[in-house]
């Protein structure tokens, strides 16, 4: 029972347990408006690899959303870690003023285009667009919370916001596609909201303060991380929406339901990251030794997406039947696509790394392998299988050119201090 409380008091393990346990839970609230999508009850095959379509979409649009964040998390793990609590306050407002000035551009952006966007994905009515558009503006209203709480080392509080902000999509099921994605805009300024009361604990009085040395910081950092995010997305999302550009609709439809299902694998265990990114970063801040940390932490993420990939790989149609029952056509491709998802966890975990210890041209190699595989994708397009294998190649190499990386250059110079 000791050894149990031990273990359970490590941030690292407690931390992996409760962001895992929040965002599996967050998952299953999210996947139950696709589930009664999925299964026929609102919507056509069709109409679901257009909503899937959309929704890789919007990934790669946010992509300056996801570096913010991301340089959010490593700001305020180092302001926590010099007990900046004041700076961390004015800052919260300020940057929510910036990105609700940036929410209401992007929606005047997106509707300007909502006719080239409906050409180039076949979408017979472009009017779809103005709800997607919404979704893009208003999700930013959950950014800086989240970006908080994980900088902060809020675990639970995390977890609770993940759990949430799934859970008010739920109220929108029946509205059909545009329903779908206004409410999940809407859910996130609720979440928002209640995100206040999360934070009012960590929240203090603060005066007029000179913030422009931090602006610099976020700045330096927010470039490297826009582009790292890029890379990361691109790598998990040009696909379907390259898909959805060469294949037929039912094609994209089960392309859609095969990544959804994947997915889960990813959600499952990439938690190990989100845990990781924030301890490692305000130890790197602090100059303290992080070696340990990482190992722990490296050893937990491939012992989850090694046994992860091994049950997708081998049990595919329980997974499948459990999420989508009219979806068993995808079946046959999960096992293939469980390794490219093992490999994209193994991917953005060591990504994350590098970024906590400042280590940020990495993203050249991003970059780089994300070309390869649009342009792999371009060339190798006649069926399910290729793109699956490009998905693959691309990833593995990207892996072991990280971990090379790692071994030579930074392990070593580590050491020497």
């Amino acid at each position: 029972m000791d050894k149990v409380k031990k273990l359970l008091s490590n941030v690292e393990i407690s931390g992996t347990i409760v962001v895992t346990a929040g965002l599996l839970i967050g998952a299953i609230l999210s996947y139950a408006l696709q589930y009664v999508m999925g299964n026929g009850k609102l919507i056509t095959l069709s109409e679901y690899g257009l909503f899937t379509a959309l929704l890789s979409l919007s990934n790669i649009l946010t992509i300056p959303y996801i570096a913010f964040g991301k340089s959010i998390v490593m700001l305020t793990s180092e302001l926590k870690a010099e007990e900046k609590f004041d700076i961390l306050t004015n800052l919260f407002w300020k940057f929510n003023l910036i990105l609700f000035f940036i929410g209401i551009l992007v929606f005047i952006l997106l509707v300007f285009l909502r006719s080239y966007i409906s050409v180039f994905l076949n979408i017979s009515n472009s009017n779809m667009i103005i709800y997607f558009a919404s979704f893009i503006a208003l999700s930013l209203a959950g950014l800086l919370p989240a970006a908080y709480l994980q900088g902060l080392l809020r675990f639970k509080a995390f977890s609770f916001f993940t759990i949430l902000s799934a859970a008010l999509r739920l109220l929108f099921l029946g509205f059909g596609i545009g329903g779908a994605y206004l409410g999940m805009g809407i859910s996130a300024v609720v979440s928002f909201i209640a995100s206040l009361f999360l934070l009012k604990k960590n929240f203090v009085a603060y005066k007029k303060q000179d913030l422009r040395s931090y602006y610099s910081k976020f700045y330096s950092i927010g470039f490297a991380s826009l582009l790292i995010s890029a890379g990361l997305i691109l790598l998990n999302n040009l696909d379907v929406v390259l898909v959805k550009h060469y294949f037929s609709e039912v094609d994209t439809g089960i392309y859609s339901a095969l990544v959804t299902v994947g997915k889960v694998l990813l959600f499952g265990t990439a938690t190990v990251g989100i845990v990781m990114f924030p301890i490692i970063s305000g130890l790197y801040t602090k100059g303290e030794d992080y070696s340990k940390k990482f190992n722990t932490l490296f050893i937990i993420q491939i012992v989850l997406v090694v046994f992860g990939t091994a049950f997708f790989y081998f049990f595919p149609s329980f997974i499948t039947n459990l999420l989508f029952k009219n979806f068993t056509a995808s079946i046959i491709y999960l096992p293939r696509f469980s390794i490219f998802m093992g490999l994209y966890v193994l991917v953005e975990f060591m990504i994350l790394f590098l970024l906590a210890i400042n280590k940020l041209k990495v993203y050249i190699l991003l970059i780089c392998a994300t070309f390869i595989q649009s342009f792999l994708i371009v060339l190798f397009h006649r069926n399910i299988f290729q793109i699956i294998n490009v998905n693959i190649i691309v990833s593995l190499v990207l892996f072991l050119l990280i971990l090379l990386y790692h071994f030579i250059y930074i392990r070593p110079a580590h050491y020497r201090k």
